[in-house]
């Protein structure tokens, strides 16, 4: 092969020596790894703009599967990444060590100089520097959180057989804040949403054939890589077919949001009160920390929220209550003046298992208890929102609160406390105020101490009740104003109103074709489809039967929440498939069905409901007769397009009833009675 090979006319290239190309290497006796940085030999690799990037894993050695990196921002190929499983003999990967192609148990290795076989002298140790910044680019974009960067380059001098340069290649300012018009609230929603934006942007690109995959297999729909370090800033495309796990794809937008790994303590992870102000960002496919002044940084708020401050503005009070407390009795933590923001109250609750935080007004009428009751929403109590979790057990507002509060530790299980940690802040200011005919003004707590059997912040009312997500208080009748999204006598949020008093959505985001309907606070179906994001089939999860019964009482409305996630069908609030009829029983049945129902006033309705159903081995027909009325009224189920029809007279019928069944209901209340 040698002989054929010098035998032929090209052969001359071999012994060309002036050969002139700016990917040109050096060859020489040292590895190359020792004199070309590691951007140097990606460009070497698949030229000009490409740069080296470690994969996104801690199990993995500094000298194992790495990718080169097309960093051009305005090349259509902008993230594109190939992957290598072997480094380059020489590159750094510590302190006199080197990664070394020579494989022990299938993976290369970082070795000491000493190991390398080369002259020591060879090593050449040049600390890196960094060049002037580069001009600031434009805002990355026009909503939803952009970045505006300038670039410094670790080449005054380059590196050689030592570290990267210390500090940040980029520096950075968010930009252009407001959310884009389809943005959701959630944000690891949102990050799925930008991951999507790269993978249409690869898929129309035809990027995936460079890399070579079949572009056929995958969707415009994407997630982020991994939760690791700046894998954070990657992004993984789904696809039809399983993907090789190592696969790599392209980066997330700038400004995606990200968890800098200096953020990890407890207050930061929970996004807690008192948080330093401090949040990540996706930068250059690097996750960037910013300070609370949103610059690139760590600048921080002080104890008072101040971002930058000393602390100076403020009292801030921090302790540990690490009393010991009997087996199912309560004890006050602390009771917090009016006027108290930045409130955080947290323990581990893996170490105190069934042991609570609980929020108390001053007239020891319970508000809110982190047990098992599943927190939603945000409780509005003393003019501020209140947040807890019952499994991490944190409790905490913004503030300032309007009224003293007081906060207890509740001991339902075996565990010892082992100390619940809170923080606080007070104004510096002095407190004023006074109060009625039946209360007593405490200059300590900045409020009110109400005589026994008065209540409310000012004492002035004999109701001692609590309506929730801001709802007023009827104090005459001793109920609750519930207007808007909210229900029952405590006005609940209703399903699936969520957030600060009920105005935010549980799904923003549709499935398979919907539309969101903001009043609805849901998605409008295609036919056949249903749940709050279309993301199911129409039908009820719980038996069908049941779920007519419970229609008929009006939980539908009185007991919405569990009604639309057991019998979403059944609340009319999908339209079933039709095909979903079909059925192999051979019988023919009529069924006739007649209730009568009195309500305030004496006004009685009776619905008389006969149908008919003739089965085969292959096809099921049914004819339904209208529903008749005592009041002459009728209503022809057949020409009726709605999957309910719903009356209230508005007064005197607080749920609603059913004056028709839909055919697919019908069709499952048959077939039960058929098989049973």
């Amino acid at each position: 092969m040698k002989t054929l090979l010098l035998n032929t006319a090209q052969s001359g290239c071999l012994t060309t020596t002036d050969v002139s190309s700016p990917l040109a290497m050096e060859l020489s006796e040292i590895w190359p790894g020792m004199i070309y940085t590691d951007d140097e030999i990606c460009e070497f690799k698949k030229g000009l703009g490409y740069r080296f990037r470690k994969f996104p894993s801690e199990t993995l050695g500094s000298c194992y599967l790495h990718s080169c990196i097309n960093m051009n921002v305005s090349s259509t190929d902008y993230g594109i990444m190939f992957n290598y499983l072997i480094p380059t003999d020489g590159s750094y990967c510590g302190p006199e060590m080197v990664c070394s192609t020579q494989l022990v148990n299938g993976v290369p290795q970082c070795i000491h100089w000493n190991n390398t076989g080369l002259d020591l002298s060879l090593f050449e140790v040049v600390l890196g520097g960094w060049s002037d910044w580069l001009p600031n680019t434009t805002c990355s974009r026009t909503c939803g959180t952009g970045i505006i960067y300038r670039r410094r380059t670790c080449s005054n001098p380059k590196p050689k057989n030592s570290a990267w340069c210390e500090g940040n290649e980029y520096e950075s300012f968010v930009c252009n804040t407001q959310p884009c018009d389809n943005d959701p609230d959630v944000e690891s929603e949102l990050k799925i949403v930008r991951a999507s934006e790269t993978c249409a942007t690869l898929k129309a690109n035809n990027v995936y054939e460079k890399i070579g995959l079949n572009a056929s297999v995958f969707l415009d729909s994407g997630e982020q890589f991994n939760s690791y370090d700046y894998g954070q800033c990657e992004v993984k495309c789904n696809s039809v077919n399983p993907v090789y796990y190592y696969q790599r794809f392209g980066l997330m937008p700038d400004g995606t949001p990200c968890d800098p790994p200096e953020l990890d303590s407890f207050v930061e992870t929970n996004k807690l009160a008192r948080r330093s102000g401090r949040y990540g960002r996706c930068v250059q496919g690097y996750c960037q920390m910013f300070g609370c002044d949103n610059v690139s940084g760590t600048k921080a708020n002080d104890e008072c929220g101040v971002c930058g401050g000393n602390s100076s503005t403020c009292n801030a009070v921090t302790g540990v209550f690490n009393e010991s407390v009997a087996f199912d009795t309560r004890t006050v933590i602390a009771t917090l003046p009016s006027g108290s923001f930045n409130i955080v109250f947290y323990f581990n609750y893996n170490a105190m298992t069934y042991n609570f935080i609980e929020l108390y007004s001053m007239e020891n009428r319970g508000v809110m208890t982190l047990s098992y009751v599943r927190l939603t929403n945000p409780f509005n109590y003393a003019g501020s929102y209140w947040y807890g979790n019952f499994r991490t057990q944190f409790l905490y507002t913004e503030g300032p609160i309007s009224r003293p509060v007081v906060i207890k530790f509740v001991q339902k299980g075996s565990s010892p406390n082992v100390g619940v940690y809170y923080a606080y802040s007070l104004s510096l200011d002095n407190c004023t105020g006074s109060c009625g005919s039946y209360g007593t003004w405490n200059q300590t707590l900045c409020g009110c101490q109400c005589n026994a059997g008065y209540f409310g912040a000012s004492c002035n009312t004999t109701c001692n009740k609590i309506c929730n997500n801001g709802m007023s208080l009827m104090s005459t009748v001793c109920g609750c104003n519930c207007l808007g999204n909210t229900y029952g006598t405590a006005c609940e949020c209703r399903y699936p109103f969520q957030g600060k008093d009920c105005q935010d959505c549980k799904v923003r985001t549709c499935k398979n074709g919907g539309t969101f309907n903001s009043t609805a606070c849901r998605c409008s179906c295609p036919q056949g489809f249903g749940d709050l994001d279309c993301g199911s089939s129409c039908q009820d999860k719980t038996n069908t039967t049941t779920c007519v019964t419970n229609v008929g009482k009006g939980w539908c409305e009185s007991k919405n929440e569990q009604m639309e996630q057991d019998c979403y069908m059944s609340c009319g609030l999908c339209v079933p498939d039709p095909t979903t009829t079909s059925t192999t029983l051979s019988t023919s049945v009529e069924v006739v069905t007649q209730t009568s129902t009195t309500y305030g006033g004496g006004q009685s309705i009776t619905t008389t409901l006969s149908t008919s159903v003739k089965t085969s081995p292959h096809s099921m027909s049914t004819s339904t007769q209208s529903t008749t009325v005592t009041n002459d009224t009728v209503f022809d189920n057949s020409q009726n397009p709605d999957f309910w029809n719903i009356w209230n007279d508005g007064s005197t019928l607080r749920n609603p009833v059913v004056l028709h069944v839909p055919l697919q209901m019908l069709l499952h209340v048959l077939m039960w009675l058929l098989l049973f």
